[in-house]
């Protein structure tokens, strides 16, 4: 298990030249054996960005034993990375599901079954003059809070609900005569990710890089002026609390730091016994 520990940064300088302290933490899952998130610190461009690849269903590995959820979180890293000032988040999320899409099929991955497809969430911000620039596909958030101390969610989770909605998407296919599996099936963990990886960026799915154009066109972007920001957090969904809001976490964040809030989380986690997952955040004080 590799841990990578807060890294603060500071004075470092964005495209607009205001200054920016960066602090990034990572954390793996203690049962993966390598981090499937991924962070971008792309200065050049103003560049920052948090990937979350999603654990595959399927056994596959790469020539360096690498799976389908690293390799999706880090081909997005590499790309947006290599960002230059004058590139756009969207257009470079764009350029990179399509090489998403080339990747899975030079390993011969089956991309029409959804649960063999490579994937990731993708929460990224480039900062530009007057404006902050944000796009986001999936469950990993971003978060402004403002001088004022008030604390505002830019992105929504797609993710969250999905298994009420699948189940919606199953009953209603069986009324339209269309042959589904009785739920006790689907009370399987993974009968039941794989049918929900059917149903990323469809309709009462939800939105993740996954390689086809369908992931862009649900792409959510969007532009706020910067000036009343104080800092902005970007976050995989490892670091959210069982029992608080996001707006709750952020607020904690804000008072102890990150490290402090992993460390409490984490060992909440492990006292009630529920799933740790891989933690990644970058929080940018501008």
């Amino acid at each position: 298990m590799i841990n990578h520990p807060t890294m603060p940064c500071t004075g470092c300088f964005g495209k607009s030249g205001s200054v920016i302290r960066i602090e990034t933490l990572q954390r793996t899952s203690p049962y993966k054996r390598e981090c499937e998130d991924a962070l971008v610190i792309n200065e050049r461009a103003s560049v920052y960005a948090v990937l979350d690849g999603a654990t595959p269903l399927v056994p596959f590995k790469d020539e360096d034993g690498h799976n389908g959820a690293y390799l999706a979180a880090n081909l997005f890293k590499e790309t947006l990375g290599s960002m230059s000032e004058n590139d756009t988040l969207k257009d470079t999320i764009q350029e990179a599901n399509q090489a998403l899409h080339c990747q899975m099929k030079a390993y011969n991955v089956d991309v029409l079954k959804g649960y063999e497809r490579w994937t990731t969430c993708v929460a990224a911000v480039q900062l530009d003059g007057d404006d902050l620039h944000f796009a986001q596909l999936g469950d990993s958030m971003i978060v402004v809070t403002h001088h004022d101390d008030s604390v505002q969610i830019l992105t929504k989770d797609t993710v969250k609900g999905i298994n009420v909605r699948a189940k919606k998407r199953r009953g209603e296919d069986r009324k339209k005569g269309i042959s589904v599996p009785d739920e006790a099936y689907f009370e399987d963990r993974l009968n039941a990710l794989k049918y929900n990886r059917t149903l990323s960026n469809e309709k009462d799915g939800y939105t993740v890089a996954d390689g086809r154009p369908e992931a862009i066109k649900r792409l959510q972007v969007g532009r706020i002026p910067k000036g009343d920001i104080k800092e902005v957090i970007i976050l995989s969904d490892g670091l959210f609390h069982p029992e608080w809001s996001l707006h709750d976490v952020i607020q904690h964040i804000q008072s102890v730091g990150l490290a402090s809030y992993i460390e409490g989380l984490t060992e909440l986690l492990q006292e009630s016994g529920a799933h740790i997952d891989d933690r990644t955040a970058i929080r940018l004080n501008i």
